[in-house]
């Protein structure tokens, strides 16, 4: 704290103080107590590894930074309060009745239906990952195959007409001579993209997320090695350290996170002190964003445009996608530096 002075020092140590009493309390998460210090994104969801990267710029020892290595609160296990010091829970006699496990047949018969969707979707799935000096732990962009088709253009839809009443067929022109079609004719057929953007996170695809989950979780092997995914998904199987792999014991709080763990490990990312690297993940892309920086910015920022320029021309061709994304908002499109997708044929 000696680093912080004014009143930048003050309201750390505010934080400190809330921090403190509400881990004392032993009643919340450390997602909820991350979202009472203000560590959210702008959807509002918890940002508990800022906090934990907060509290450590600060100088605050491990121990007090990260309350345990599976990143629950001090006093918290799913919601329940943790005996004081340690001690164990001391039974009475008593038994409780618990509800039959049937009851949740229908949740995992739904859970089994979304995992089937995903196999589904898997053969048309593409996923790359990103790496470069500005993504510290890379960035998986995804992209789904839709296969190679046609659509009609018709040369009715592109003249235009001028202010003096003449029609115009320039665009109807050029878009003939982009495809080597001749201006003469009426309609011609122009290639439709094969592949669609899908987004782009700090983790694999959502839908791997689960599958290698479930997999290494029904895994038959004792030791529940995820060997065979290594070999069937990462890049370069024999560069993993399966020593560090498999002596990794920080396991956190929710299957969910550790599933998002496993699979960066699974398709590539790295292992750091015997565990997956933590924090300064790059955030989520939207498909809309992935769209937008892929077939409107990009060829543009080619052309030479400026970020203003290039608003203005969404102005005109779409203007409700212009209102949706400013200059400064084509800016940092134009950061993420997403690459082109791969157009081969499956």
């Amino acid at each position: 704290m000696k680093r912080l002075a004014g009143e930048e020092r003050n309201r750390a140590l505010q934080q400190l103080a809330k921090l403190c009493l509400l881990r004392s309390r032993g009643e919340l998460t450390e997602d909820r107590i991350s979202q009472e210090l203000g560590f959210v994104d702008e959807d509002g969801e918890p940002l508990r590894e800022a906090m934990y990267e907060r509290l450590e710029s600060w100088g605050i020892p491990g121990w007090v930074a990260r309350p345990d290595e599976e990143g629950e609160p001090a006093g918290t296990r799913g919601g329940g309060k943790r005996n004081k010091k340690g001690r164990k829970a001391r039974g009475t006699g008593d038994e409780v009745e618990l509800p039959p496990a049937d009851r949740a047949v229908d949740l995992f018969r739904e859970d089994l239906e979304r995992l089937a969707q995903y196999l589904e979707e898997l053969p048309d799935l593409r996923e790359q990952y990103q790496v470069g000096e500005q993504l510290k732990a890379g960035r998986f962009v995804w992209w789904s195959w839709a296969g190679e088709d046609w659509d009609i253009h018709c040369k009715e839809d592109h003249l235009k007409v001028r202010e003096d009443g003449s029609v115009s067929d320039e665009r109807w022109v050029a878009l003939c001579e982009a495809w080597g079609e001749d201006p003469s004719e009426d309609a011609i057929r122009v290639p439709i993209d094969p592949v669609v953007p899908q987004g782009a996170g700090p983790n694999p695809w959502e839908g791997l997320v689960p599958l290698i989950a479930v997999h290494a979780v029904l895994s038959e092997e004792a030791d529940g090695s995820v060997d065979d995914l290594l070999n069937a998904l990462h890049p370069d199987p024999r560069s993993v350290d399966k020593g560090k792999l498999y002596s990794d014991r920080a396991i956190p709080a929710t299957l969910r996170t550790y599933a998002e763990r496993l699979a960066r490990l699974v398709r590539g990312a790295k292992l750091r002190d015997g565990e997956l690297v933590r924090g300064h993940l790059p955030a989520g892309i939207p498909d809309l964003d992935h769209w937008v920086a892929l077939n409107l910015v990009a060829p543009r920022v080619e052309m030479g445009h400026t970020d203003r320029q290039i608003h203005t021309w969404m102005a005109n061709k779409h203007p409700s996608l212009a209102e949706l994304y400013p200059a400064k908002e084509i800016a940092r499109l134009r950061r993420l530096r997403l690459p082109p997708p791969d157009r081969t044929p499956l």
